[in-house]
């Protein structure tokens, strides 16, 4: 039953963008079939009132249509802008047609303000969301669902993110909104802005939580294995000692003050995944056993487990709006570029991080674990080298994983309040980020097990 209702929460989070393209498209006047080829949807009574003058130097009509939809609160369309080159564009020209947005969305302030960066970091950006110190839990899943099954989750979880990230970008230059919560709000009303809210906190915050617990894990082994045991190396004092690291580095408001950090993170993780072939490659020099004769299933009755540790690795619906705004000039071609080469890049390094993995420690005593590196022997080089990567990559990733968090607390903190303005009030800011990652760090202190809580989590 928890394995069916993950599914459940895992396919709702993916197919959200979906009903949103729908209730959005024009092809809803006048009782006319919707998008998709899905003629058994009409509407037939729908009032609709025009009325939009052309921005200037405008190419080609621009329309706004406001649907009535048997007396539900009106939604308002605007096409999508192919031709204006990007929405920066479109904005600065006048366009919008009487937008409530003060601001061009690459200049708004609060959370959606963004300095530009090219498409080769926004990539990055996007990237080191989706592939976080959380990948260690692949092989886990690999196992759990059998190696073919496992491979081609991979690669249908890569398809439907890449699909739904692209919906969601239609709908945001559509309705001129740089965040998920104002999307759901326009769609939705309140209920979906404190839906999406919460969504992305708990998400984000379980991500946060579960990358603690790993660097309290690792740390602990190399320092004990290369210095000797002391008792301030237990797992509680390291974690204090890296809330010293991770704090002051966490203040940054502006995604793209991560840029260099998510190229040093994501290297990591090509790194790890390089060792972890490498040691498969050399593994008789370990005393790892070889895989059982039943150990390559193609499948296996423990998918169901394996789904949210995999949604933990894919879902980045949240931070792609910060993405897509902090890339210079985003146009359909060009973000088009960054979603694919990620998810392209993505699959084949899980891919080979999650099967080697499994084929390397499927045969140890007690199985794959949900931190891999907890598999590799004390004295193994190629693992407490992989053990230092993976704390190094924890320390640069967690000011990166308090950012969406603390954007959905102050999405929340703005609602309630009215005050749209709240995140530049510095002393909010810092109360908020000193309490994500300091209540982060009293549950890594007391919870242990990290395949709970990507399962959970996802």
């Amino acid at each position: 039953p928890f394995g069916k209702l993950v599914l459940f929460f895992y396919s709702s989070n993916f197919l959200l963008p979906l009903p949103l393209t729908l209730l959005l498209h024009p092809s809803f006047q006048q009782g006319s079939s919707p998008p998709f080829g899905f003629g058994f949807l009409k509407i037939s009574k729908i009032s609709s009132g025009v009325i939009l003058s052309d921005p200037p130097g405008s190419p080609s009509p621009q329309t706004s249509i406001n649907y009535d939809i048997q007396s539900n609160p009106k939604f308002e369309y605007r096409p999508l802008l192919e031709t204006a080159g990007s929405i920066n564009n479109y904005n600065s020209s006048g366009g919008g047609g009487g937008s409530k947005d003060k601001y061009p969305l690459q200049q708004q302030k609060g959370v959606g303000h963004h300095d530009t960066v090219n498409i080769r970091w926004a990539i990055w950006n996007l990237f080191n969301d989706i592939l976080t110190p959380g990948a260690v839990g692949l092989s886990l899943y690999i196992a759990q669902s059998g190696i073919g099954a496992g491979i081609l989750l991979l690669a249908f979880f890569g398809v439907i993110t890449g699909y739904t990230l692209l919906l969601l970008y239609n709908l945001s230059r559509r309705y001129e909104k740089d965040n998920y919560p104002a999307l759901a709000e326009q769609i939705f009303g309140k209920a979906g802005y404190a839906i999406v809210c919460l969504c992305m906190f708990v998400f984000n915050y379980g991500g946060l939580c579960a990358q603690l617990i790993m660097f309290g894990d690792v740390v602990p082994t190399v320092l004990q294995t290369y210095i000797g045991y002391h008792p301030i190396f237990q797992k509680q004092y390291v974690l204090l000692l890296g809330l010293i690291i991770f704090l002051p580095i966490s203040f940054f408001k502006d995604i793209t003050k991560y840029t260099f950090t998510s190229f040093i993170s994501v290297s990591c993780i090509f790194v790890i995944t390089f060792l972890v072939v490498g040691r498969l490659a050399f593994k008789d020099h370990e005393p790892y056993p070889p895989p059982p004769p039943h150990s390559f299933t193609f499948f296996r009755v423990h998918i169901f487990s394996a789904l949210g540790g995999l949604s933990y690795i894919y879902v980045c619906h949240d931070l792609s709006f910060n993405v897509i705004y902090s890339c210079e000039n985003p146009t359909p071609p060009r973000y088009r570029r960054v979603v694919w080469s990620t998810m392209i890049v993505t699959f084949f390094t899980t891919l080979l991080l999650g099967v080697c993995g499994y084929v390397l420690f499927v045969g140890s005593h007690g199985g794959v674990k949900a931190n891999l590196l907890k598999n590799f022997s004390p004295t193994d080089f190629i693992g407490n080298a992989a053990r230092i990567i993976l704390a190094l990559d924890v320390c640069i990733t967690i000011p990166f994983s308090c950012f969406m968090p603390r954007t959905a607390i102050m999405s929340g903190l703005a609602a309630i309040t009215k005050k749209p303005d709240i995140g530049e009030n510095k002393i909010v800011f810092i109360l908020v980020t000193v309490l994500v990652v300091g209540s982060g760090i009293t549950i890594a202190e007391f919870v242990d097990d990290l395949g709970d809580v990507f399962e959970l989590v996802g």
